[in-house]
């Protein structure tokens, strides 16, 4: 049997019990994390199309495989510091990487530690400076860019896609350019008074688009007409290579610092051939269907929903386990659309911490679905300690995800502080 055939019996199984078991009310809260295939055959080959969302919110985390570049800068021309910043809501703060220049034309790069495959799009919210004594004029910026290199018996060449941000001390703004390896692309643009700002690199089937939205101090409401934003859009095919997302700054004066605040990440089938593509897509679904019974739990919503929702997801967490025991060994499998592969795990994974997340979601979860089948067999409503049961079972699930992208904490407030992880089925 393909790894395809075993995926989508359990995947028709769970959409069977979520189409049927539903009813009312609950039966428009279950079919929310299924969008895209609710009614949808799956495909004959391979593993389903789906698309993946990483969204960091702490890049200062030491929980996250976040690397300097050794060979782009020397790093110890820069510090990197992590701030707290307050939020509106008390005791909650927002985390932000700062790089601060510690000698003039200072430069750093810091990547991601995990490379992705497929159509995507990234974006990354950084600020320059609110007091840019220390920038350079025209020279200290900051960057996003997206690395690439052939997979192996392919042709092209490595390269990038970047699009940047650039200190202009006569504006007082930021000038936006886009580049690859070939030089420059399109006419930069110039936004007086812009301090920070949300650079997107994105690529999908032939459309490579660059953009740059400035952002302005909370006393300058920005442009009154003109460019609102910077655009580069160009018709080049998608290679057949793994990318690396990067970001970070060069020419920065002594003690000029740039602040970087949140990075998303979204693709469609970025892990396709690699051994954590069939355990994160089997633990992705389980998450969704836990996801669903606390909601249920929370509402007061009949247990039996709980139950059904939890009958669903043990199957998916066993999928999971099997094909994270078949990576770990190194199985040859047959993918289907892609033929006959040695499944590899990445170097950042956190295989032992995974395990164990695996493990704690599937024994909460089953005893969660036994506690559900005894309010049901009682006919009793009371399902306050039920979800907090299959709550614990969501977190172990939301950091087995999470430690498959490399996420190297086993606490819950770890992974709620510094990302999110989500993967739906198209």
């Amino acid at each position: 049997m393909t790894l395809q055939t075993t995926f989508t019996r359990v995947v028709n199984l769970a959409l069977g019990a979520l189409l049927l078991g539903g009813g009312g009310e609950g039966n428009n809260l279950c079919c929310v994390p299924f969008p895209c295939i609710l009614g949808v055959a799956p495909p004959s080959e391979g593993l389903p199309a789906y698309n993946l969302r990483l969204h960091i919110f702490d890049l200062a985390s030491k929980h996250l495989p976040i690397v300097q570049d050794a060979d782009f800068a020397d790093p110890k021309a820069v510090k990197l510091l992590r701030k707290k910043q307050k939020t509106f809501e008390k005791g909650v703060f927002d985390r932000q990487l700062v790089v601060r220049a510690k000698q003039d034309d200072a430069a750093t790069k810091l990547t991601y530690d995990r490379p992705f495959r497929g159509d995507h799009s990234v974006t990354l919210v950084l600020e320059m400076a609110d007091e840019p004594t220390a920038l350079v004029d025209g020279a200290s910026l900051a960057f996003l860019e997206m690395g690439n290199t052939p997979l192996a018996g392919t042709e092209g060449v490595a390269g990038f896609l970047r699009v940047s941000s650039t200190w202009d001390a006569g504006a007082g703004g930021l000038v936006f350019a886009a580049s690859d390896a070939s030089g420059p692309l399109g006419d930069p643009a110039t936004f007086a008074g812009a301090t920070g700002a949300m650079l997107i690199v994105e690529w999908r089937d032939t459309a490579r688009t660059l953009q740059a939205f400035p952002i302005y101090p909370e006393d300058i409401e920005g442009p009154a007409e003109g460019l609102f934003q910077f655009f580069y859009e160009d018709a080049l095919p998608l290679p057949d290579a793994e990318f690396l997302v990067s970001f970070g700054v060069e020419g920065l004066g002594a003690s000029a610092e740039v602040t970087f605040d949140e990075l998303q990440y979204e693709s469609s089938n970025p892990w396709s051939g690699s051994g954590e593509a069939a355990p994160a897509l089997a633990a992705a679904l389980a998450v969704n269907l836990l996801e669903q019974a606390v909601v249920f739990g929370e509402i007061g919503a009949d247990p039996a929903l709980i139950e059904a929702r939890l009958d669903q997801a043990l199957p998916l967490l066993d999928l999971a386990r099997t094909w994270l025991d078949d990576a770990k060994a190194g199985e040859t499998i047959d993918t289907g659309a892609e033929g006959t592969v040695q499944l590899t795990l990445h170097p950042s994974t956190q295989v032992k911490l995974a395990d164990r997340s695996l493990k704690q979601a599937t024994k909460r979860s089953t005893k969660g679905a036994k506690l559900a089948t005894k309010l049901v067999d009682k006919g009793s409503t009371k399902t306050g300690k039920l979800t907090k049961r299959v709550n614990r079972a969501l977190w172990s699930g939301l950091l087995l995800q999470a430690q498959l992208f490399g996420f190297s904490s086993k606490h819950i407030d770890h992974y709620f502080d510094t990302l999110s992880v989500t993967a739906t089925i198209n």
